[in-house]
């Protein structure tokens, strides 16, 4: 059985102001507490969790991966007058029922969720499975329902291993994308679109990887905007240099152009400006688009972008912060998440703490948030610098709660299993 410490995808791995008294402004408006809400045992919980899904109501929803003792799970978490309470919604059987979820869950209108494993199934083109995508429904009494509504690896140029964030546009369609596979092994963005008689129908919408110009590996997941146009990272691929003997990633678009879809990297990295990005875009209320790119820039050490749309056509990229490598953070695996007042937020899976609860030469990892200033710039602070006790190793997103808090996963740490935790901040 794989382990979540096996099955880490993407795992490969100051404070910073202007000047003083932007300092002292900054932490006046980024005060935070964090609090440990749920920490895994191994046993009956499982280890580790994918990133978190919330609804209207404040309870989360995730998924926890096996270990030696339990199978994969999707659970809840809801909160009580004195705590969270876990719940377990469904345990995977493996092998063909689908193994090691790797998605938050998408939820419909109709409380359904969705969501991916990144092996399992009925796919004979790959070890343990090339990955389902999945269906839980409430049963009507106080159960769930799953069912597995896509195999992939069926045929040859089918893509495997699907991961990253998932997106339903208005019709019910869903979008995402595999990591491996396609006419070139570099992956896949796909569409699965529900039939009348219950079944779905799967349509690959790009192959990527026909060239290394052309990108690979799109880790992160995609994202929809209003037009319904298809966004993403590539975390290869693009512009080979010194830096990036596989080419140092780019950000892509697919749109519908005479009924056929076709893909146009908005932006290629060349590393002083960011390297192998694997977070999902995010979108601001204007249609600037926001990540991460896990390496790259001045430190070598991974940056936080936008890109905006020019006026005369194409985008332009903007390095909003670079990490320091150091107790500012290294490795931002994740993308970033905004809140209502326009402020965006982040985490690191390594640097912050050097202690040796967290493997002392890589950091713990933290959480940070990055405000807008009056003057077109952003100001960084680090909002929890986590110290092994409380989790370490933070490789998902955050997730906005109903009133502004925002949740949170750890891979490992937080008690004697070293299993990883669910955390809320408050900023």
């Amino acid at each position: 059985m794989l382990t979540a410490k096996s099955l880490s995808l993407r795992c490969s791995l100051r404070w910073f102001a202007l000047i003083v008294c932007s300092m002292t402004l900054v932490a006046a408006s980024f005060a935070q507490s964090l609090n440990t809400i749920h920490t895994f045992s191994g046993n009956p919980d499982g280890e580790a969790a994918a990133a978190l899904s919330v609804d209207a109501a404040g309870n989360l929803f995730g998924a926890s991966l096996a270990n030696s003792v339990t199978n994969d799970m999707v659970f809840e978490l809801s909160p009580t007058s004195g705590g969270w309470t876990f719940s377990t919604l469904y345990t995977f059987q493996g092998n063909a029922d689908g193994q090691s979820p790797s998605t938050s869950l998408l939820m419909d209108a109709a409380g359904n969720f969705y969501g991916a494993t990144y092996v399992g199934g009925h796919g004979l083109s790959c070890f343990q499975g090339c990955g389902t995508v999945f269906k839980l429904s409430p049963d009507g009494s106080g159960g769930w329902t799953k069912t597995t509504i896509y195999n992939f690896g069926l045929y040859p140029s089918d893509g495997n291993w699907p991961g990253g964030n998932l997106a339903m546009d208005a019709a019910g369609n869903i979008y995402g994308t595999t990591q491996f596979g396609g006419v070139y092994g570099s992956g896949t963005a796909y569409v699965l679109k529900p039939r009348s008689n219950g079944t779905w129908k799967e349509t690959i919408l790009h192959h990527f990887g026909g060239s290394v110009a052309a990108g690979s590996d799109p880790v992160g997941g995609v994202v929809l905007d209003a037009q319904g146009n298809v966004y993403g990272t590539l975390t290869h691929g693009g512009l080979v240099n010194a830096t990036c003997a596989e080419g140092c990633g780019a950000v892509f678009e697919l749109s519908q152009v005479a009924g056929k879809w076709k893909s146009t990297l908005l932006h290629v990295f060349s590393g002083s400006d960011g390297a192998f990005p694997t977070g999902a875009i995010s979108f601001d209320k204007a249609g600037n688009l926001y990540s991460t790119t896990q390496a790259g820039g001045k430190n070598s050490a991974g940056v936080v972008f936008e890109l905006t749309p020019k006026s005369g056509g194409g985008w332009k990229v903007h390095v909003l912060h670079t990490f320091d490598g150091n107790s500012g953070g290294l490795k931002p695996f994740a993308g970033v998440t905004f809140d209502a007042k326009g402020n965006l937020y982040g985490t690191t899976a390594f640097g912050g703490n050097f202690v040796s609860a967290c493997n002392g030469a890589s950091g713990c990892g933290l959480v940070y948030g990055l405000r807008p200033t009056s003057t077109g710039g952003w100001s960084f602070k680090v909002l929890h610098a986590f110290n092994g006790a409380d989790g370490y190793m933070v490789e998902n997103p955050l997730t906005l709660g109903p009133v502004g808090t925002l949740f949170g996963t750890t891979q490992l740490g937080g008690g004697s299993a070293n299993s990883g935790t669910v955390f809320e901040i408050t900023p």
